[in-house]
């Protein structure tokens, strides 16, 4: 009993139960209306009858009637039963989906209705949603009892089986066919015996032929038809071959010629004829058809028959030469009056053809050749030749670009394989809409050329990610070819996965997997390697009409990140030249000229900088880019020291009062400004304010008039500016920096009293502002000048407070010991010596620098300021270089020599002696000079170098004899 009878007796059964069921409880149901029970009973009749049809009218009409009837979920399954029976497959889908979403989780028709869902998309060859379903079926009757959901279970998963067999997943199919072998007695034969051939050539598939021989050789043989024993012989044969065992597979073939059954003895008699021909057998190949001479004598059309299949096989292998001989052979015995099909001759000629032939003319005269042999394939009995005839003219469709023929022809195939739905993919494919072409193959994924063309248009359509899954699924059955391999770059490029996309470029021989590569590279910031592959592509592709521009754009981005500026430059403009009669996307063009602009810039090559942003300015397109092209200009102009031509550049755009002419307005004050032509710069600040008086640019005008006064330290004029900014902006923008600067130029005009004023009122009005510690610095200061030192002493010990690392980096800690001091009524001479050379410019000038000495001899009296004393000692004699400095030099060094001394490093302090020594000779201070030679000589004494003493002591005999330090240096040597 096979599958569908017994489902159809378990349903019988249930339909009796149920009928029985309704005769025990009718008196009982007064609310059930006597038609609906009769409707539902005929319609449970018709179902046990097998009268499909009529269930299936029946059960709508019971449906529109009582669609709240407690018969309708059973109502439902007939109806859903019936329309898988006769291949409804649309509509049962529907009917179980509505089923599905009405019952419950755990009802128990759920295992059915998956099951018969699966059924409904196998007819479909909707494979995934199909085995989905027989999963989602099999999973909740596994193990179950019932003897319904037993069977459900056991079909389930023979289908489930099937789907993956036709898909070529022989791993998954290995498991269910393994069931469905080890069980067969739960299996009708027909069943059985498929899911046993298909184990076995799945085995092979998985290169697991010894499974395929131990299977076979434990059939027996007087339990199985003839013609199915021989032909899993067939398969076991090729599991030998899968093994390299060819010896036995050619015994095995031998053994199905020797059955004379005329379809399996064509097919072995290839299958030994070949492994004859590749020599993997002792047999010369003539030998194969003398095995049976009488049985090639009597049936010269199995010869024919063979010779096609023959042919066909190498086709297959894409062995045309050797295939078109074979198909001559069997045309051969036709034209002697064999009989054979010629349909086929003619169908695989063809398809050679197409395969080999590249001129469009010959393939026009085969194309035509072609459609005159319809009456041939009329008259052919070969499987599915009539498709086979359509799905070639689909082909020469393809290949010829005549699209408006495909759908037409595409219609005419009553079964669609791979081939052909990728050939009506194709018309899609080409018109770019990659939704319908998606839609076309959606079914033939199992194909690796379908999946090829999904995933092109997922990266086409904008979902790399999807497009990257499948190209791995495809690289993982070694299925990507050169094209395919480009575009799982691009997906993973597109999916920022650089490293991995890098590496697949390396594998593409189209040179745009070096672009590609070049771009992954961009990305992962190796510039150099970038370069490279840019250069590599520039070289392999630039003739082709498919180049792609951007290469010289990306081959200069890496030279400017390489720091190669002059090269950068050249590739910049080389991009731009190329652009300009290509369709290149503008925002490259912008950044090339901003990248050259800056190239040239890098180089010190204003004039190409210039004219680079000249070119910035002609190609933008928008406003905004054109006002930043100009500003960039007109920088670079007045940069190169051509202000002239940089206010030349700004002046044509300040003429209305929009927010660009205010600000041009102001670069152009900056100009002037740099210049040092500050009524110009003020003058064209005063543009803005007259053109815009209430506008933000007025504002930073009206304060930056002052600020242009203050850096060129005119603080009277700066001091007025920043008043009227004060005066007019109250709370304005600038108006905390305004009163800082302005108390800052009454300080440094000597108008104290004035400053400490505005500083207070700046202290109560901000509270933690980036002035504050200058403003607190400039009220020391001047309550230090004003020889307020109490007020001067509170605002250091503020400024040490709030802003302490500041404070420390100034030195506002020994401010606060000197101030305490003046406080105290001590050390004024030092203080006022320490804020003369502060004024004086510190080290920086020569005023400060002698200024400077006299506090250097200050520091020296006070002990604990004698280490700042020696620090100030050495910064200024870093810096009396000058003949006129060399005496303070002299003084000063001696001062350090001295220090040395007292800290026991005489050797050092000698060293130092002699450096006054001869500051103060060269001065013509003789008595000093001699004096440091004496201290040089016991300092070089007191180091035990009594040669280096003995020396410096002749010296001074000899440059100063007269001197008491002459007389008194023999003292020292011993002499």
């Amino acid at each position: 009993m096979n599958s569908s009878s017994r489902i159809m007796k378990k349903n019988k059964l249930i339909i009796t139960s149920v009928l029985l069921l309704n005769l025990g409880v009718s008196l009982n149901a007064q609310s059930v209306a006597a038609s609906e029970t009769t409707l539902y009973n005929e319609i449970n009749s018709a179902y046990a009858t097998g009268f499909l049809p009529g269930v299936i009218d029946k059960s709508s009409n019971f449906e529109r009637k009582y669609p709240e009837s407690a018969y309708i979920t059973e109502v439902r399954m007939q109806k859903a039963r019936a329309l898988t029976g006769v291949g409804m497959c649309d509509s049962a889908q529907e009917t179980l989906l509505l089923l599905l979403n009405s019952l419950g989780e755990d009802a128990p028709q759920i295992p059915e209705c998956y099951y018969l869902l699966g059924r409904a998309y196998f007819e479909k060859r909707a494979y995934k949603n199909s085995l989905s379903s027989f999963y989602l079926a099999a999973k909740k009757t596994k193990g179950s009892e019932s003897a319904a959901n037993q069977e459900i279970y056991n079909q389930s998963v023979l289908y489930a089986g099937r789907i993956n067999f036709f898909q070529d997943d022989f791993k998954e199919a290995c498991h269910q066919f393994e069931y469905v072998v080890s069980n067969g007695n739960k299996y009708s034969s027909a069943d059985f015996n498929e899911a046993l051939q298909k184990l076995i050539i799945a085995y092979n598939g998985l290169n697991q032929g010894k499974k395929s021989v131990e299977l076979f050789n434990s059939l027996p043989k007087n339990n199985f038809d003839p013609q199915f024993y021989y032909t899993t012989a067939v398969y076991a044969a090729q599991g030998y071959e899968n093994i390299n065992n060819y010896q036995k597979a050619y015994d095995l073939y031998c053994e199905v010629i020797d059955a004379q059954i005329e379809s399996l003895s064509v097919i072995a008699l290839k299958r030994a004829y070949l492994l004859a021909d590749q020599k993997k057998v002792p047999v010369n190949p003539g030998e194969v058809f003398s095995r049976n001479t009488a049985l090639f004598e009597n049936q010269p059309e199995l010869v024919c028959d063979f010779w096609i299949r023959l042919g066909i096989d190498e086709f297959d292998a894409k062995n045309y030469e050797t295939s078109l001989d074979y198909l001559a052979n069997a045309e051969k015995l036709i034209k002697d009056g064999v009989k054979g099909d010629m349909a086929l001759i003619c169908l695989y000629r063809t398809k050679i053809a197409l395969e080999i032939v590249s001129d469009p003319k010959i393939l026009v005269l085969e194309k035509k050749a072609f459609e005159g042999e319809f009456e041939i394939f009329k008259k052919s009995s070969a499987e599915n030749i009539m498709d086979s005839y359509y799905s070639t003219l689909l082909h020469f469709a393809v290949v010829l670009e005549n699209w408006d023929e495909v759908q037409k022809i595409y219609a005419n195939i009553a079964k669609p394989d791979s081939k052909s739905a990728y050939y009506s993919a194709s018309y899609y494919y080409n018109r770019k809409d990659y939704a319908q072409t998606q839609k076309c193959l959606e079914e033939y994924l199992y194909d690796p050329a379908c999946k090829k063309m999904y995933a092109s248009c997922s990266l086409k359509s904008g979902n790399p990610q999807k497009a990257a899954e499948l190209y791995k699924e495809l690289e993982a059955d070694k299925a990507l070819d050169d094209k395919s391999t480009l575009e799982y770059a691009k997906a993973l490029f597109m999916t920022k996965n650089f490293s991995s996309s890098y590496e697949k470029t390396l594998l593409v021989k189209n040179p745009e997997g070096l672009y590609v590569g070049g771009l992954d590279l961009i990305n992962l910031r190796k510039w150099n390697e970038a370069r490279g592959k840019f250069n590599a592509y520039i070289s392999a592709a630039s003739s082709s009409k498919d180049f792609i521009v951007l290469a010289f754009f990306y081959k200069a981005y890496a030279e400017y990140n390489l720091g190669e500026f002059k090269n950068a430059y050249a590739s910049f403009v080389r991009f731009n030249s190329e652009a300009d009669s290509k369709s290149v996307e503008i925002k490259y063009v912008r950044q090339s000229y901003d990248f050259a602009v800056k190239s040239a810039l890098q180089n010190g090559d204003f004039k190409n900088a210039s004219t680079q942003a000249e070119n910035l300015v002609r190609i933008s397109q928008t406003k905004e880019d054109r006002q930043q092209a100009v500003l960039l200009s007109a920088q670079i102009y007045a940069d190169s020291g051509n202000a002239n031509k940089a206010v030349e550049v700004l002046t044509p755009y300040t003429d209305d009062k929009s927010d660009f002419a205010l600000t041009a307005l102001f670069e152009i004050a900056k100009i002037y400004e740099k210049q040092g032509n500050l009524s110009l710069a003020e003058s064209n600040l005063e543009k803005i304010i007259a053109k815009s008086p209430r506008s933000q640019a007025a504002e930073d005008a009206t304060f930056h008039e002052g600020e242009i006064y203050y850096s060129q330290k005119n603080y009277s004029t700066a001091e007025n500016r920043f008043n009227q900014y004060i005066y007019k902006y109250a709370d304005g923008k600038y108006t905390d920096a305004a009163l800082f600067f302005c108390a800052d130029c009454n300080y440094r005009l000597g108008a104290y009293e004035k400053a400490i004023m505005l500083c207070q009122v700046f202290i109560r009005k901000y509270e933690n502002n980036i002035y504050s510690y200058g403003v607190y610095t400039t009220l020391l200061n001047a309550f230090y000048d004003e020889q307020d030192f109490e007020n001067a002493l509170e605002t250091a010990q503020t400024l040490v407070s709030k802003f302490p690392a500041q404070a420390a980096d100034d030195g506002i800690g020994k401010r606060v010991q000197e101030l305490k001091r003046l406080v105290s009524g001590t050390d004024k001479t030092l203080a006022f010596k320490q804020n003369e050379y502060e004024k004086a410019g510190k080290a920086s000038t020569k005023k400060g620098r002698k200024a400077g000495s006299e506090l250097v001899k200050l520091y020296m009296r006070i002990a604990e300021m004698q280490e700042e004393g020696i620090k100030l000692a050495k910064e200024i004699t870093a810096l009396q270089t000058a003949d006129d400095e060399k005496e303070l030099f002299a003084q000063n060094t001696s001062v350090i020599a001295e220090y040395y001394r007292r800290k026991g490093d005489n050797k050092l302090s000698a060293e130092t002696y002699l450096e006054a020594a001869a500051a103060y000779r060269t001065s013509g201070n003789s008595e000093n000079a001699a004096e440091s030679l004496y201290s040089a000589a016991e300092a070089f004494a007191a180091a035990k170098l009594m040669g280096d003493a003995r020396e410096t002591a002749n010296t001074l005999k000899e440059l100063y004899p007269q001197s008491h330090y002459a007389e008194s240096v023999n003292r020292i040597t011993g002499n």
